[in-house]
């Protein structure tokens, strides 16, 4: 796979959004919340900002939970500026 895409399973269509952060007094953060990204209310759409527990998550929980859809991305086609570069970056490589 070369694309990840988080989609929302149907058991989550009644989550309500929340502030990115939670717990956060500072000026500058309350000024920007209402233009951050929302997170869920519930696993894995949180974001405890929590180094430790991520990794514990990270390592031990799998990746294919129902709300990450693995696809492949088909072919640049040779007029596209990205297929050079991945051209480039291919025979760099070899």
């Amino acid at each position: 796979y070369d694309t990840c895409t988080a989609e929302l399973r149907e058991t989550d269509s009644d989550m309500q959004p929340q502030p990115f952060v939670t717990g956060f007094s500072s000026g500058y953060l309350e000024r920007v919340m209402d233009s951050l990204p929302k997170q869920g209310d519930r696993e894995p759409w949180r974001n405890p900002q929590d180094y430790l527990g991520d990794q514990k998550r990270f390592l031990e929980d799998s990746l294919e939970d129902g709300s990450l859809v693995f696809a492949t991305r088909a072919p640049a086609s040779a007029s596209s500026p990205l297929s050079s570069r991945v051209h480039l970056s291919r025979s760099a490589a070899t």
